[in-house]
This record gives structure tokens, sequence and C-alpha cells, in this order.
């Protein structure tokens, strides 16, 4: 799983910076209502590889303070664009979450993770291939 690039809820939430405070921080209330459908998105990606009876809300709330997390570590002054920052954070939450919770061991995570980059690839060269294809079509008309 690769982190966000556009699209869907993403470009909804990229396009407003967090807002910072006179201290140099994030407003924490104000990220949490800009970047709940954001950490609800990553929390609904891998509820797909889980079973199904972990709840979607525990997997919200591990990813919530993941994101509290990462607004801690975040200094804007760097220029990174907040939502990919947090992306990691906030996934890696709630695998930590899981394996806190005894519902993810150490080998099912290393499996999980080899299914995400085997993924990621594939689509890569799927897309790569029809952006191929479509550039010989435009050429034959």
């Amino acid at each position: 799983m690769s982190p966000p690039q556009s699209g869907g809820t993403e470009q909804k939430v990229t396009k407003a910076h967090p807002k910072v405070g006179p201290d140099g921080k994030l407003d924490k209330t104000a990220l949490i209502e800009q970047y709940t459908p954001f950490v609800r998105s990553i929390a609904a990606k891998i509820k797909k590889t889980l079973a199904k009876n972990i709840e979607f809300d525990d997997l919200v709330s591990y990813g919530m303070t993941g994101l509290l997390e990462a607004a801690e570590r975040y200094d804007p002054k760097f220029g990174a664009n907040f939502m990919t920052f947090s992306y990691y954070r906030v996934r890696g939450a709630i695998y930590d979450g899981l394996r806190g919770m005894g519902w993810v061991s150490r080998s099912e995570y290393q499996k999980i993770r080899f299914e995400e980059r085997a993924t990621a690839y594939l689509e890569n060269v799927a897309n790569r291939q029809m952006g191929s294809t479509a550039e010989h079509k435009s050429v034959e008309d």
C-alpha cells in the first residue's frame, strides 16, 4: 500500500493544509475534523484484509492515535505534505494496535506487507501496460 497520491477522499483533504496554532503546533481539534475521512479510508483498506470479527471502529481509533502522534512530530517548516507524512504513522498505529490485541502476529503482518507490495507492483505493471497500449492505439489511428 503506497501513500496517497490523488483522487477519492484524499484529494479533498490535501487541498487544505492543517491549521497551525500560534505555538507552531498543529490545531488538534481541526486536524481531527479535517483528517478523519483520511484515517477512515486507511482503516477501511486494512479492514478488507482482516478477519470479520475485528471492529472497524477499533481500527479507526488506532488510526486516530497514529494521526495525533504524526501531528506531534510534524514540522510545517520542512514543507512536507502532512497527509503523506501521517499516512505511514496512521497505518503503522493500526497494525501496532492489532498486534497489541493479539489479532495480527509478526509473521502475519509480514505476509500482509508482502501482499501489499505485490499488489502495488502488479498495479504498477498493469498501469504501464495500459499506458503503452493506449499509446499504440493513438499511433495506429
